[in-house]
């Protein structure tokens, strides 16, 4: 049977199943999770057929059931890929397992929390990290890790780039009226501490302040003249 024949016969997808893939979103999306992050092997049936890994924004085939990368998915709609067919401009996923062409839908929300509920370790065990958490919640510690890789503050002079545990926290307080949060820093070394802090008073009209850190600054090489 020929495929403009199939396409007659098959229903049609409401708006909401026919916007399943938004192509400006899908190149802000990442493939799977490596399998080496989890502490223990994965459930075979959460790794993605396309990436390998497991499913990350997952979404599931509403005819056969594999679960699917968002991304990857996403990827099933470019024309070039053998796995997609395009009918006019409305997009249509085809699964790499079943070749249903009926959108994917999202997975239930136990499934999603079965996911999530898996260890894995921080993304920056290679640094020295030891933590492992819930995927669901590993992202919240990682936004604080003490080793992930950062670069020094003092961008206008300084390219350094290291883990945060190893950096130095510079700290400034808002100018103004009220109670405000402090705000800090991390640079690499006491020179650039002094810059970051200079560069802080000078910006925030503290040329007071910033004459006192320059004296000061130069107090080291006056006792060595």
């Amino acid at each position: 049977m020929s495929q403009e024949i199939i396409e007659v016969m098959e229903p049609e997808q409401d708006d909401i199943s026919q916007n399943w893939c938004n192509m400006s979103e899908a190149g802000n999306l990442k493939e799977g999770y490596d399998m080496e992050r989890f502490t223990e092997p994965p459930r075979k049936d959460f790794q993605c057929p396309i990436c390998l890994g497991v499913v990350r924004n997952p979404l599931e085939c509403s005819q056969c059931g594999i679960l699917l990368c968002k991304k990857c998915a996403c990827s099933c709609s470019k024309p070039q890929n053998p796995f997609f067919i395009m009918t006019s401009s409305v997009p249509k996923f085809n699964c790499p397992i079943c070749r249903s062409r009926a959108a994917p839908r999202e997975p239930s929300s136990i499934l999603k929390k079965i996911i999530n509920s898996s260890v894995v370790y921080c993304k920056n065990k290679s640094h020295g990290c030891p933590v492992s958490e819930a995927l669901g919640e590993i992202k919240n510690h990682e936004k604080e890790c003490k080793f992930k890789a950062i670069r020094c503050a003092n961008h206008g002079f300084c390219d350094k780039q290291g883990n945060k545990i190893d950096f130095i926290s510079v700290e400034f307080s808002k100018i103004g009226k009220g109670s405000y949060p402090t705000k800090s820093k991390l640079v690499c070394s006491d020179i650039c501490r002094k810059v970051v802090i200079m560069d802080h008073l000078l910006k925030t009209d503290q040329s007071e302040k910033a004459i006192n850190e320059y004296r000061m600054a130069l107090e080291p090489l006056d006792k060595l003249s």
